[in-house]
């Protein structure tokens, strides 16, 4: 009994991640960004209020990783606001961070994180070193 709720748990993950990148790929072209954060949050505000914590979110994070390695996205905005929806469907409130710095040529450089309770998860915190937080979704 246990095999099968654990397939259908993944077979949920991989359904909701599916739709999630749909979602955000589609989003991305017809919307300007403010209707699309307007947009993500109505849909990942929703999923959350639906649905209760049942998997951790280093399980649901180890999953994601495994499936990218498939899927080769390689936008921080993208897989953020794609891993927001997903971890809303499992019942975790996580927000997407924005932030840009100027590198060492003084070029613009953005990034997207994930925070999970305020504190930074699944990134290196020397890596945000820098960066100045533009907006959160």
């Amino acid at each position: 009994m246990l095999v099968h709720k654990d397939l259908l748990i993944k077979i949920k993950f991989l359904s909701i991640s599916i739709f999630s990148l749909i979602l955000v790929k589609i989003f991305l072209k017809v919307m300007p960004l403010s209707s699309m954060i307007k947009k993500i949050k109505k849909v990942s505000g929703l999923l959350f209020s639906l649905n209760k914590q049942n998997i951790s979110i280093e399980r649901i994070h180890f999953w994601y990783l495994k499936l990218n390695k498939i899927l080769n996205i390689k936008s921080c905005f993208v897989n953020s606001l794609v891993k927001k929806i997903i971890f809303s469907f499992f019942g975790h409130n996580l927000v997407v961070v924005c932030g840009i710095k100027l590198d060492d040529g003084s070029n613009v450089d953005g990034h997207a994180w994930l925070c999970y309770k305020n504190e930074t998860v699944f990134e290196d915190n020397k890596n945000l070193n820098g960066y100045i937080e533009s907006f959160r979704v």
